[in-house]
Order: structure tokens, then sequence, then C-alpha cells
């Protein structure tokens, strides 16, 4: 009876309390956290507007055109700041998922959050690249770079939404954790399909590239690279 009594005790430690050994693993990951909710406070800070248009621009497509042509020089700040903290915190997410199921391989915790991070760094960026590439060669300028604006504006508010996956992932007992993973996962699934939308409605808007032109666009440009990131990733 009373080793019974002992391995519920053991039981529910496991399952509703943080060992010593796990809080002293996620210490760099706090700070991580704590580094992006500063980020984001100071966004809020100083751009509260921008961030209320960014969340209304992702519900409605004339919000957010309004929003690419209307930028000034304070929102493009705001806005490339935001870009960088989706990549911290959506770096922080993929560490944790592939943690979560053992995918993670050799080097220590805090490495290997760092090559995730730069990985995901250069991915965006050339994506960038790649966008203003494809508008000079299709002179199609404005259409790339609002299709641009708006992918990126999607990721920020899923960057904003991620801070707090990822900070109950971290920090919530072991029983809840999955569900939270599960969660961002979703929600990145979502994200994409608003992207998706979104892009149609671009094409749609402009009426100068195909339906199918956009479409062969946006599987080489958004789902292939994906798929090459993720094998690598579990290369690593």
């Amino acid at each position: 009876m009373l080793d019974n009594n002992y391995l519920k005790l053991i039981h529910l430690k496991k399952v509703f309390l943080l060992d010593d050994i796990n809080i002293k693993s996620t210490d760099w990951i706090l700070g991580v956290i704590i580094f992006s909710l500063i980020i984001l406070l100071i966004v809020k800070l100083f751009s509260k507007k921008y961030l209320i248009r960014i969340f209304s621009a992702t519900h409605h497509y004339q919000s957010s055109y309004k929003l690419f042509y209307n930028e000034n020089n304070l929102f493009t700040r705001i806005s490339s700041i935001l870009n960088i903290l989706f990549i911290i915190i959506f770096s922080l997410f993929v560490y944790q998922i592939f943690e979560f199921f053992n995918f993670k391989k050799g080097l220590n915790n805090f490495q290997t959050y760092i090559i995730y991070f730069l990985i995901l760094f250069v991915f965006y960026f050339s994506k960038i690249l790649i966008y203003k590439i494809l508008s000079h060669i299709l002179m199609e300028k404005k259409l790339f770079s609002e299709y641009s604006f708006n992918i990126f504006l999607f990721n920020k508010v899923y960057g904003i939404f991620l801070i707090s996956v990822v900070t109950f992932v971290s920090f919530s007992p072991i029983f809840f954790k999955k569900y939270f993973i599960y969660l961002g996962i979703i929600t990145f699934i979502l994200n994409f399909l608003f992207q998706t939308i979104r892009g149609i409605q671009i094409s749609f808007n402009h009426k100068k590239l195909s339906l199918f032109y956009m479409i062969l666009f946006f599987l080489s440009v958004e789902i292939i690279p994906f798929l090459l990131i993720y094998k690598y990733f579990e290369f690593l």
C-alpha cells in the first residue's frame, strides 16, 4: 500500500512538476523569451498604432493594401524589428518541436538553437531577395513587393502569438506540453493557409499574372524550400 502511494507521488511529480534539471536546462530559453518580450514592449511603446494596424491587416485585405502603400520610415523600421522577433521566437519553437519529438542530435541546447536561428534567418531573407529578383525579371515590382509585405505581415502576427506558446511549452507541467506544441503547429499551418489565400487575393487584384503562375510561384518559393529545410534540420 505504501509502495503504491509512493509510486503515485512520483508519477504526479513527473506529470505536474518541473524537476530541477529541466529548470536549469531552460535558463537560456527564459533569456530568449524575456528578450523577445522586451522587443515587443519597446515596439508597443513607440508604435502601438502600427501593432493594431498589422493585426487588422491580417483580417482585411483592404487594410493590408492601405498599410502597404502608406508605410512610412518609422513603420518600416518597426516592421524590420518584428521580422527579426519572428525569427527569434520561431527558431525557439522549432527547437522545442525537435526536442519534443527527439529529433535533436549532437550539439548542446543553445548551440542547436543558434544554428536553427541562422538557418531560418538566411532562409527568410533569401526569400526577400528572390522576390526582388522575380519582380525585376517579370517586371511586376508592385505585385511582388505587396506579396512579400503580406507574407511577412502574417509572420509578424504569428511570431507575437508564438511568444505565449513557447513560454507555455517551456514552463508548463510536462503533461500539458504536447498540447501547446500541437497548438503552435496547427497555428503555423493556419498561418501558411492564410498566406496562400492572401497571395491569391493579391494575384486577382493585380490581374497581371495568371493564377496558375502564382500557384507555381508559391509552390517553388514557399513550399519546396520548407521541405528542404525540414530535411536539413533532420540531418543536423
